[in-house]
């Protein structure tokens, strides 16, 4: 079970699984990295049947920052291959609490099909705007794992959530022969340096997205 405190309720709900994601999941994090948890539960039997259901996520933000899916809401974001969840429920840090008979894992490997590119791309897009604004940080590491990741998919058909085995098999496949994020991690902030570096950053990001939108297209 799994116990959080909202709007002054004490929330009691079966959970179906739990996960630390992000920084944590990547083998990125640093000292001053936060903890994210992600999870999916189910509403009691009189919520689900109400005319009135309520939220369907729950959150709570702090030095643990935690959000759970309602059943309903996962499996719909699932069936709208919704990378998020895919991850969350493919992660090797995946902890699975109830005997509910709800076989998710099982599920998600289902949903590895080529539309995910469309998540990786769009994500990674995210990212790189960010980026672009921070002069570099940990979104532009970031928006690298998530062409990386999507790539990866479309050529292997799994995901691998240790971006530094990610980043190898990038460059074992000859896919990333640069030096910038070497450079960029040598740096305590993951900063980008200069006018020439961040033009890099954007030749190399636009190549990688031609890449994956090429292996998509032959996955």
């Amino acid at each position: 079970f799994w116990v959080i405190r909202q709007a002054n309720d004490l929330l009691i709900y079966p959970t179906i699984l739990m996960v630390v994601t992000g920084s944590q999941s990547w083998h990125l994090a640093n000292e001053n990295s936060d903890v994210d948890i992600r999870g999916i539960y189910i509403k009691p039997t009189e919520k689900i049947l109400s005319l009135h259901k309520g939220r369907d996520t729950v959150e709570k933000q702090g030095a643990l920052d935690i959000q759970f899916y309602e059943i309903e809401k996962a499996l719909g974001m699932t069936l709208s291959h919704n990378g998020n969840i895919v991850e969350l429920a493919l992660s090797p840090a995946s902890v699975y609490i109830t005997k509910a008979g709800i076989r998710f894992k099982e599920i998600a490997k289902k949903f590895l099909t080529r539309r995910l590119k469309k998540y990786y791309a769009g994500y990674a897009t995210s990212q790189r705007k960010r980026a672009a604004q921070n002069r570099g940080g940990k979104a532009l590491v970031y928006s690298f794992r998530e062409l990386f990741s999507g790539i990866n998919l479309m050529k292997r058909g799994y995901i691998e959530f240790d971006f530094r085995v990610l980043w190898q098999q990038m460059k074992d496949d000859g896919i990333y022969k640069s030096g910038l994020l070497d450079q960029v991690f040598a740096r305590p902030k993951w900063e980008v340096v200069g006018e020439e570096e961040m033009r890099q950053f954007d030749h190399e990001w636009d190549a990688l997205l031609r890449i994956l939108d090429f292996e998509a297209d032959r996955s």
